[in-house]
């Protein structure tokens, strides 16, 4: 999968923010942080889809455990293309 999720967000990461760490990796076609449809508030995840197969998977290896916004996140690859309905 050429799609990331990234677990473990704090509240104040943006999809901006994202972009700065993850687009050393390759060409970035999309970045969605989810938010809450009531409250607006960040769920604390996102996703990431990359170019190629390639670029995911290095961006995965060189960011899961890395801190962004004083949270430790999470990064693997999707099984699904978006979050699911809560």
């Amino acid at each position: 999968s050429n799609i990331l999720g990234v677990f473990g967000l704090s509240l104040r990461t943006n999809e901006r923010n994202l972009e700065e760490v993850f687009e050393r990796f390759g060409k970035l076609k999309k970045v969605t942080v989810v938010y809450d449809h009531r409250s607006n508030r960040s769920r604390g995840f996102g996703f990431i889809t990359f170019g190629s197969v390639d670029e995911a998977e290095r961006a995965r290896d060189e960011t899961n455990g890395l801190e962004i916004d004083e949270r430790k996140i999470r990064v693997d690859f999707s099984m699904t293309h978006r979050p699911h309905t809560p």
